[in-house]
């Protein structure tokens, strides 16, 4: 693909140890319905050994257009993975996908042209539980955060890179993603486009991905652990002063409920072992019954820990820090995936 041709797409996809996941999610990308000489896909290997690239190396043989490129790095962690990509793209416009996230036939296409209307704005494409995911991935999109099918199109800061759409000029502007947030990442760079550049993120619901992923109870609450640490960091970045006034009350991250701090600790491993496999056998006795109790008991289950595990990981890195005292506010319901 030429460099930056008009309406040209670079789609920038990281990956780690999800060769098979990945190439599902490439079938999908080549099958957009959008000129192939406009769009290329770059796929950034964050420290995989090359020599398990056989199948995804098969199958880039095959392939003509669209134009596929392969590029490997050191594990940095996925922010610097989506920098990587983005630096060596020639497109216009940058859309970002995870590696197990399928993309509708029309998503690249209806990323270009809500980011036609006006310069200062990022696409932030609606993002559905696959049929094939997990039952904890389905919690997870429909039920523990549906939050982004029920704010107004003006998402504020709120962005998530499993499907986003961005000018690259302006992604460039903004400093990237920080890689020293392993998590979170998305949040914290559009803080900063909101902040610095004062652009919107807004939801296109036109722009669609199916999520579809193999995580379970256990996974999901070491998810939340770094999700929690990584809110720390978030703080510790930015003056609370400045990240209040570009947060409307809807979608603010505020620290963990401070009562959790003493709490975090009466919970030990056997006994989290212990409901791992309640969880485990409730989740299994829903999908044979489908009984609506059983899914509210185990959604339930899943509510409580994510906010215990929010509240371990920021509390629990606290050793001593100015920022943030015996005062700080507490967090509302609906927090932040």
């Amino acid at each position: 693909m030429k460099p930056r041709l008009k309406n040209s797409v670079t789609i920038v996809i990281p990956t780690l140890n999800r060769e098979n996941a990945l190439v599902k999610t490439l079938r999908r990308c080549i099958k957009q319905v959008y000129p192939p000489e406009l769009f290329e896909i770059i796929l950034v290997n964050d420290g995989e050994p090359l020599e398990k690239f056989r199948r995804l190396r098969s199958f880039l043989k095959k392939i003509k257009d669209p134009e596929i490129r392969l590029i490997h790095q050191n594990h940095q962690g996925a922010g610097s993975a989506r920098n990587r990509g983005a630096i060596e793209g020639k497109g216009e416009f940058l859309c970002f996908f995870d590696d197990d996230t399928l993309p509708s036939p029309f998503c690249i296409k209806n990323h270009v042209k809500l980011l036609n209307r006006t310069s200062s704005i990022v696409s932030q494409g609606l993002i559905l539980p696959s049929p094939q995911t997990s039952l904890t991935d389905r919690l997870i999109w429909q039920d523990l955060f549906p939050s982004l099918l029920k704010h107004k199109e003006d998402l504020c800061f709120r962005m998530i890179t499993a499907n986003l759409g961005i000018k690259r000029s302006f992604f460039l502007k903004s400093g990237l993603f920080d890689p020293n947030f392993k998590t979170i990442e998305d949040y914290e760079l559009g803080f900063r486009l909101v902040k610095d550049l004062n652009m919107h993120v807004r939801f296109n619901k036109y722009a669609v991905v199916w999520h579809e992923s193999p995580r379970d109870f256990k996974s999901f609450f070491s998810k939340s652990l770094e999700t929690g640490k990584a809110l720390l960091q978030f703080f510790k970045k930015h003056e609370e002063k400045s990240y209040l006034k570009h947060s409307p009350k809807p979608i603010k991250l505020l620290p963990p409920p401070l009562e959790l701090k003493k709490q975090f600790t009466q919970l030990s491993s056997k006994r989290f072992t212990k409901i791992c496999s309640q969880v485990t056998n409730l989740e299994k006795k829903y999908l044979k019954t489908k009984n609506p109790k059983i899914l509210r008991e185990i959604l339930q289950i899943y509510k409580i820990f994510s906010l215990y595990a929010l509240g371990k990981g920021f509390w629990g890195s606290i050793t001593k820090s100015s920022l943030l005292s015996e005062q700080s506010p507490t967090a509302p319901d609906n927090h932040s995936s």
